[in-house]
């Protein structure tokens, strides 16, 4: 019976995120009311209110759920790996998750979920590059190499017919080559 209860749940609960996704990509957060979303996923008004408490919890429920995503399928997954391609992972993530992460990290998302992207991983990248403590020099490193495959990596899934996975990684290595290389002199250096 409880499990019963917890399926309906479950179901319930992503219908109203479903719906909700579909609005979002073509809408934005301002275009969604919570009407719009109970007629798309034919529930009550009550029945919204009582998994979220607005529109603005139903996105970041959503973006949560990324978070977990990142740090249970990329971070976790890879921290202790020394020899991992930061490209490849920033790809796989979008082969993945890309529906959602270039709306949400395009001109139309939610500023704060760039940043939990971010936060998220950075312990990676500090580990991946064996940078031993945090200074100006490699946070700017870190944003610049982060939000570089990031907006890339969003650009190649909008338009990802132009050049297959394979070529793209290629291009991209090319270019963070340079920067790749001037991250490792970072290591165990301060400022």
């Amino acid at each position: 019976m409880r499990g019963d209860i917890m399926e309906k749940t479950s179901k319930t609960r992503t219908k109203i995120v479903a719906a909700f996704w579909h609005l979002y990509k073509s809408n934005g957060l301002n275009g969604i009311s919570v009407k719009d979303i109970t007629d798309k996923a034919s529930l009550n008004r009550s029945t919204f209110y009582e998994y979220f408490k607005d529109i603005n919890d139903v996105l970041n429920y959503l973006e949560r759920n990324l978070i977990k995503y990142i740090n249970k399928h990329v971070v976790n997954n890879t921290m202790y790996t020394k020899r991992i391609d930061l490209t490849d992972l920033i790809v796989n993530l979008y082969i993945k998750k890309g529906d959602y992460l270039s709306i949400l990290l395009g001109s139309n998302g939610d500023p704060n979920f760039s940043v939990m992207v971010k936060n998220e991983l950075k312990p990676f990248f500090y580990e991946r590059f064996s940078i031993q403590e945090e200074t100006i020099k490699a946070d700017i490193a870190f944003e610049f190499i982060i939000v570089s495959l990031l907006n890339i990596c969003s650009y190649w899934y909008i338009n990802r017919k132009k050049l297959s996975e394979e070529e793209f990684k290629k291009e991209v290595n090319l270019l963070l080559s340079g920067s790749i290389f001037s991250i490792e002199k970072l290591k165990n250096k301060k400022n």
